[in-house]
C-alpha cells in the first residue's frame, strides 16, 4: 500500500489471499468490507467485495476527500478477521516508495499467523 496519496485523487485497491508461504491462496472466494476511518468524506466501496480465486483489483475504488492521516481497513465478513494499514493523505506531490502487504487468508482458529492484510492501494 502506498505511504501516500494525493487528496482527490482516484486510488485503486489490489487486495490478494496469501497462505502461510506466501503465495496466492487461490481457493480464498470470500467476502470483505474495505473500511475508512478518518476521512468521513472519502469514497470507497460501501458493500461487500468477494475475492475470486484469491484476488480483487478495484481500479478507482477510494478517493479521499481530507489531507491527513487515514486507516483504510479489510475486514473477512466470514470470520471478522481485519487488518489496517495507516496512510497519509495529502494535498501536494506523493512522495516515498511503494510497499506491498497482502490479504492473508485464515484456515483455522488455531493458524494464528494468519491475518488479514490489504495489497497494493497504488495512485493512479
Amino acid at each position: 500500500m502506498a505511504d501516500s496519496v494525493l487528496i482527490n485523487t482516484a486510488t485503486n485497491i489490489s487486495i490478494s489471499a496469501i497462505k502461510n508461504d506466501n503465495s496466492v491462496d487461490t481457493t480464498y472466494n470470500k467476502q470483505v468490507i474495505i473500511l475508512v476511518d478518518g476521512d468521513p468524506n472519502a469514497t470507497f466501496p460501501l458493500t461487500a467485495q468477494t475475492l475470486v480465486d484469491g484476488t480483487l483489483s478495484i481500479d478507482n475504488a477510494l478517493k479521499f476527500k481530507k489531507a491527513g492521516a487515514i486507516t483504510v481497513t479489510v475486514k473477512d465478513l466470514e470470520s471478522g478477521t481485519e487488518s489496517s494499514k495507516n496512510i497519509v493523505v495529502t494535498d501536494g506531490t506523493v512522495s516515498g516508495e511503494v510497499s506491498t502487504t497482502s490479504l492473508q487468508s485464515q484456515y483455522s482458529v488455531l493458524a494464528a499467523a494468519n491475518k488479514l492484510v490489504e495489497e497494493g492501494i497504488v495512485n493512479e
